[in-house]
């Protein structure tokens, strides 16, 4: 199959996991969350009326919270080495970067810290005994808490994040998958769109961005 063919399939099943772990039926350590019922006069008194916390404590009274911060901690905190792969809305091949991704918690383990470390560049040594050079950028993408974890929802091994909007306007949406010492993520960047004339607000958004992360768990740190 084609690299467009491909690249489609691949991200219509990352959606359909993504519509799974943000709206659809899950689990969260065996108690069922109920899929949203968009009933009612207005679509907005229906997705209140059946949020997951609500579901929760109707089956038994578990707490939602605490279940999503224990699956974070559990399935996602350790230190993972990774590539990220990107390619643009259409499957073109866009770059590619090696980066470390942190995610550990603070004394006491009431908070988990996400600090990403790009490698952007490097500088090869020409002669057989020195060592190559490279060049990191760290970013501290996230800090989450029990009651504190907006736009993030776990199901089992998976986690999904956003919708997000990011300081130039993108909207941008994450899934991702543990799988033993592996895990992939896959990170969709919608841009926004404007009309013809350039003026006013955007119209609409496109996908600009897919990227692929395959990351493994560093177990030397």
């Amino acid at each position: 199959e084609s690299r467009d063919t491909m690249a489609h399939i691949f991200t219509m099943r990352s959606l359909v996991l993504y519509a799974v772990l943000c709206g659809g039926g899950a689990l969260v350590e065996g108690v069922a969350i109920a899929r949203p019922r968009l009933m009612g006069p207005r679509l907005g008194a229906g997705l209140r009326s059946a949020s997951p916390r609500g579901a929760i404590r109707a089956s038994g009274g578990v707490d939602f919270e605490a279940a999503q911060w224990s699956l974070l901690t559990q399935q996602h905190q350790g230190f993972f080495k990774g590539v990220w792969t990107s390619v643009d809305g259409s499957g073109a091949p866009l770059d590619e970067l090696e980066a470390d991704s942190a995610w550990v918690t603070t004394k006491g383990g009431e908070e988990l810290i996400q600090v990403n470390t790009y490698f952007t560049g490097s500088v090869r040594s020409s002669c057989e005994v020195c060592q190559d050079s490279v060049e990191g950028r760290q970013l501290q993408v996230g800090t989450y808490s029990k009651g504190k974890m907006p736009g993030v929802r776990l199901a089992g091994r998976g986690i999904a994040f956003g919708p997000r909007v990011t300081k130039r306007g993108a909207l941008t949406a994450e899934v991702g998958l543990r799988d033993g010492v592996s895990r992939v993520r896959v990170l969709f960047a919608y841009e926004p769109q404007y009309a013809p004339t350039g003026g006013g607000p955007p119209t609409s958004l496109e996908l600009g961005r897919v990227t692929v992360i395959r990351e493994c768990l560093d177990r030397t740190t």
